[in-house]
């Protein structure tokens, strides 16, 4: 075994799954629990040789998933077929389209029209940084400085760094001047690190 995806169950309203947990058929982790099931596992994992590699997934080195690495590294992908999404940068920014979901609805504009996209979403630089930092701190190697530098600015300009020298003093972010990292402890709080970074910013 190379690689393993370990998610934690999120119960959407509407679903089997949330009717039986507000009956109480099923247990749900409290956040605490949560927590330290999640230490658990990457404790697990990495005496298994199967270290985190993202937020959600371990692999043994040189086993991580390529396919979803383009993701979290907030990388060019185009989406064909009916329900694609694809993200394409043009400079600074980032479009994002999403194709028909009817199999004979996309055919149909296909011949209509070329193409099945239905939905296109255009981010300037702000929302296209946030992205990166949205995917990429999810990685166990985190964000390269200098390439988002290179691509987006100064990064002052890019993140808060009042918030980052505190993410940095509270054991949340790594002090690497070349990588802006989450630490084991920042995974779970990953929403509020982001947030935190993102704050003020344009």
């Amino acid at each position: 075994l190379d690689h393993m995806s370990l998610y934690q169950l999120t119960i959407e309203p509407g679903t089997g799954f949330h009717s039986r947990a507000r009956r109480g058929d099923i247990l749900t982790a409290d956040d605490s629990l949560a927590a330290d099931m999640y230490a658990e596992t990457n404790r697990l994992m990495r005496a298994a040789g199967l270290p985190a590699y993202e937020i959600s997934n371990h692999a043994r080195p040189g086993s991580e998933c390529r396919h979803n690495m383009i993701y979290w590294q907030a990388e060019d992908w185009i989406g064909i077929g009916p329900g694609a999404h694809g993200r394409i940068s043009n400079g600074t920014n980032r479009t994002g389209t999403a194709t028909r979901r009817s199999p004979a609805g996309w055919l149909d504009a296909v011949d209509a029209d070329g193409h099945g996209v239905e939905t296109l979403i255009e981010d300037g630089p702000g929302d296209a940084v946030a992205e990166r930092l949205m995917m990429g701190l999810r990685l166990s190697d985190g964000i390269d400085i200098p390439a988002l530098e290179s691509a987006y600015g100064e990064r002052s300009k890019l993140i808060d760094m009042a918030a980052y020298d505190q993410l940095v003093a509270a054991g949340l972010l790594t002090a690497d001047p070349d990588r802006l990292c989450v630490t084991e402890d920042g995974r779970l709080l990953l929403n509020r690190v982001i947030g935190a970074l993102l704050a003020g910013q344009d």
